[in-house]
């Protein structure tokens, strides 16, 4: 744990910095100002003090992806509270802590991303096999990941059964809320990060909106293969 409050609460922080300093406090109520820098700094360690506090409450995880996953789902969690006891309205916090995870995630694929490209030239291909290596072996795999893979040659198709982000949020939420943040800061990342991929992400639902389990397809952006109802 201490290691890993080591490496990403200064990640955060930058993150943060980054996107909430200098930002309105409430959108709609601009004479109560802006955030300053010792307001972030404030907000972040408010939250990772509170996941420090509240380590009774995180699920046991199988993987060392997965372990990563539900402490940063927690900081997440405690981040929203902060911003809303530092003014933020829900909506805005969301908002907020959803630009924050986004900056955190591209700093983390960014390099990642520029690797694959040199090792596998083909879009499709590359396509294909960052999907496999982020659902199968780090972070979102077996066992705490459950994912049913469809097997196609053209797209990255598969459903996630069970996904220990929510499962966390649930935890320390309530149940509406939870899903609601998971679905603004959390979820809602896919498409984005299925675009930095190279690809395009199609979804009707997730198991943070309350459905069965959280449908992907994904498919390359160039040459792209109509794709409106797939049979897999």
């Amino acid at each position: 744990m201490r290691l890993f409050t080591f490496i990403f609460k200064p990640l955060t922080r930058r993150a943060a910095h980054k996107v909430i300093k200098g930002r309105q406090r409430d959108r709609l109520w601009p004479e109560i100002g802006r955030f300053t820098a010792e307001d972030v700094d404030h907000i972040i360690g408010e939250a990772w003090q509170a996941l420090a506090a509240n380590q009774h409450k995180i699920i046991q995880s199988k993987t060392i992806g997965s372990w990563m996953v539900v402490q940063l789902a927690a900081v997440s969690v405690f981040a929203y509270k902060a911003l809303i006891d530092a003014g933020a309205g829900r909506e805005h916090a969301l908002e907020l802590l959803s630009d924050v995870i986004w900056a955190l995630i591209h700093d983390a694929i960014s390099g990642p991303i520029e690797w694959f490209r040199l090792l596998i030239p083909n879009r499709a291909d590359r396509l294909q096999h960052q999907v496999n290596f982020i659902m199968q072996r780090f972070p979102f795999n077996p066992p705490d990941y459950i994912v049913d893979i469809k097997p196609a040659p053209q797209y990255s198709a598969f459903d996630i059964v069970r996904c220990p982000a929510i499962d966390q949020m649930l935890t320390l939420l309530p149940s509406e809320e939870a899903r609601a943040l998971c679905v603004a800061t959390w979820c809602n990342q896919d498409y984005a990060a299925a675009d930095l991929l190279g690809g395009e992400l199609k979804r009707t639902h997730t198991l943070a909106s309350g459905a069965s389990h959280c449908d992907f397809i994904i498919y390359p952006t160039i040459n792209q293969i109509a794709i409106s109802s797939p049979d897999i």
